[in-house]
């Protein structure tokens, strides 16, 4: 399984252990759990992951997170941020009930925390942004006409007043 580095206890691509950050509450020992997040139907992970488990078919627009940026000012306009929740299932000598299954990264649950910008509040965002800079750049070309017509008129009146 290629995960891009040589340590062996890394998970392979498309994986993130949250068992660090995941612990068994109420215990005077810190246990932690075998939970791994990965994109919706294990999307961008190693191939052998999404071949373990039937019945998954990942698909690039429904399962992979984003964002759409409003370029001027880099604002979240509409955003989908899709992870999936896993166990790490392993086979153990001690236990039974265990000891002959495969491992296996088992998905339990894939959310996803989609957010976007409604038309009231896109409303006054485009009068609040867009309406200024347009005012803006219509102020900047009148400004350019002022100056050349003063510029014009100066230049004419010079060149008349010699002639005189």
């Amino acid at each position: 399984m290629e995960n891009g580095t040589q340590q062996l206890k890394c998970l392979p691509s498309g994986l993130f252990s949250l068992s660090s950050c995941v612990h068994l509450s109420g215990s005077s020992v810190a246990i932690p759990l075998p939970i791994i997040a990965s994109n919706p139907h294990f999307l961008d992970s190693d191939r052998s992951i999404q071949d373990a488990v039937d019945g998954l078919i990942p698909d690039d627009i429904s399962h992979r997170s984003y964002m759409d940026l409003e370029p001027t000012t880099g604002i979240i306009m509409n955003g989908s941020r899709r992870m999936q929740f896993n166990i790490n299932v392993v086979n153990d000598s001690k236990i039974d009930a265990i000891s002959h299954i495969h491992p296996l990264v088992y998905p339990m649950i894939w959310v996803d925390e989609h957010a976007e910008i409604d038309q009231p509040n896109a409303d006054i965002f485009h009068k609040k942004v867009y309406v200024p800079l347009l005012l803006l750049t219509v102020f900047k070309y009148v400004i350019i006409a002022i100056g050349t017509t003063l510029l014009i008129t100066v230049i004419s009146l010079v060149v008349f007043s010699r002639y005189k």
